[in-house]
């Protein structure tokens, strides 16, 4: 159905035919499917039976790929950038229709001049307010900027939009370039990438590179892990680039928290009790949520789970003492579902102290302490 006359690209998909009657039939193919699939379409988004329509910001008709005019108009309305910032901006929307556009990197290179460190406007070889759109619309490069700012998907996005092969490559050269080309696809105005375990990843460019690499190492979320576990977590937030294993190991042997703290091996970790009591009620885990901000006098929450059913049990308090603890389980649990063989807590001064440790040993149950920053042992 794919192959014959379904086009798919993302969440949005066409249905072509030879004819009015031939299209309406492959139409009703295609409904079909999304019933038995019971796939939801969005009604105010469906174009039935059109010779031409709008599609990823192109305009197709029978006659050929054209331009979306309101999108020119958007473009030409764009307010006059005044930072390296505004400047990129500019050229990634501007550089949407550069297929279309002749000479554009010749028309675009004084604005990429300006993305230069400490360059001016006189510099760059063009007057102050002199940056205007030309509307001359046949092929050119997508990423055709002088060689010291295009990226290194540069030639890849060159032959995706406009089938234009790098010069200088002898013949087995071509053929792997050509074959690599397969895993990328363009979507303005970023580039991605199917990778080996079929997640779809955007190619980031040489500036964006390190920014990355600093908020999964050492960002508040980071963790200090090591090259290959940094990279792990690029590939993770959905980024890709080549070379993403070699600088991850780079960056981490240049931090210098990373030199100071050393390499921590299995032999660093802390042991790990496992829990062996399956029957049903039989193992709570019982940890403390909070404080939160005082609501109703209550700023803390006490928690409950069942290792088995993992039913829970909870109660909103006013604070985190022994005594709280104590009456939540005579009330909530051993009344309820009977007493329990064992119950597993943190190393809290709330769970390890005599009066806690008094009702266990009244009741027979065995305490258990949960594995040290691992708190997904609590239940």
């Amino acid at each position: 159905m794919v192959e014959d006359f379904l086009e798919v690209f993302m969440d949005d998909f066409s249905v072509v035919g030879d004819s009015f009657e031939h299209c309406l039939h492959n139409l009703r193919h295609v409904l079909k499917r999304c019933e038995e699939t019971n796939l939801v379409l969005n009604w105010e988004k469906c174009h039935f039976v059109v010779d031409e329509g709008i599609m990823l910001g192109h305009k197709i008709s029978k006659h050929d790929i054209e331009v979306d005019r309101a999108k020119i108009e958007i473009i030409s309305k764009l307010p006059p950038p005044t930072s390296v910032k505004g400047f990129r901006s500019f050229l990634g929307h501007a550089g949407f229709y550069r297929r279309f556009i002749k000479d554009f990197s010749k028309i675009a290179n004084p604005v990429c001049k300006l993305l230069e460190k400490d360059a001016t406007l006189e510099e760059a070889g063009r007057p102050k307010g002199d940056l205007e759109i030309n509307d001359a619309f046949p092929d050119e490069h997508i990423l055709a900027l002088s060689s010291t700012f295009a990226p290194w998907h540069a030639d890849i996005a060159n032959y995706l939009v406009s089938d234009l092969i790098p010069d200088g490559l002898e013949s087995y050269q071509k053929k792997k370039f050509l074959r690599d080309c397969r895993q990328y696809y363009w979507e303005e105005p970023f580039l991605f990438r199917v990778c080996a375990d079929n997640i779809i990843r955007r190619c980031v460019p040489e500036e964006e590179i390190m920014p990355i690499l600093k908020a999964c190492h050492d960002s508040p979320v980071g963790g200090y892990h090591g090259g290959n576990r940094t990279a792990d977590k690029v590939l993770e937030c959905g980024y890709y680039w080549p070379s993403i294993y070699h600088d991850a190991n780079q960056m981490v042997k240049a931090c210098d928290k990373c030199q100071r703290q050393g390499s921590i091996s299995k032999r660093h970790e802390m042991p790990m009790h496992f829990v062996m009591d399956i029957e049903i009620f039989d193992m709570w885990g019982i940890y403390f949520i909070g404080p939160f901000v005082s609501s109703c006098g209550m700023k803390y929450i006490l928690v409950a789970v069942d290792y088995v059913s993992k039913w829970v049990e909870t109660i909103a308090l006013p604070n985190n003492e022994v005594r709280s603890v104590t009456t939540f389980l005579k009330k909530n649990i051993f009344t309820r579902f009977g007493t329990p063989r064992a119950i597993l807590s943190d190393g809290g001064s709330h769970f390890c102290n005599k009066a806690f440790m008094g009702l266990l040993e009244k009741y027979g149950i065995k305490h258990k302490l949960a594995t040290p920053y691992h708190q997904q042992s609590s239940g």
